[in-house]
């Protein structure tokens, strides 16, 4: 499956998304935490490339990264705040799915190791 190219502006999401918030915004338990950085930004990068939709990937850049509110974004898009708000949580949900397995294969690692 073909890496889709993120948006120009977008590049850095991941850490975007990674520095503004704590995971648990995501709905992971406390053992989320025990993923290290380089493992969170690579499961990031997969999540944001393969995962988002362009418009999902435009709300959240929008809200973790210009720190931008449901209301300016969707004016920014010509989208209701409503339909915002379902991007960035399918978003959300797409991004803490493949954090999960990146902690799965994390410990798998760990108990073949």
């Amino acid at each position: 499956m073909p890496v889709k190219k993120t948006p120009p502006g977008y590049g850095s999401l991941e850490k975007a998304i990674g520095k503004s918030m704590d995971l648990t915004e995501f709905g992971q338990d406390p053992n989320m935490r025990i993923i290290d950085d380089k493992l969170m930004m690579a499961a990031m990068k997969i999540a944001i490339g393969q995962e988002l939709t362009q418009r999902q990937m435009e709300c959240l850049a929008m809200y973790f990264g210009e720190r931008l509110t449901l209301k300016e974004i969707g004016l920014r898009l010509g989208i209701g705040k409503s339909t915002v708000y379902k991007h960035i949580e399918t978003g959300k949900a797409k991004i803490r799915q493949v954090l999960m397995y990146a902690l799965a294969f994390k410990r798998a690692m760990e108990e073949d190791g």
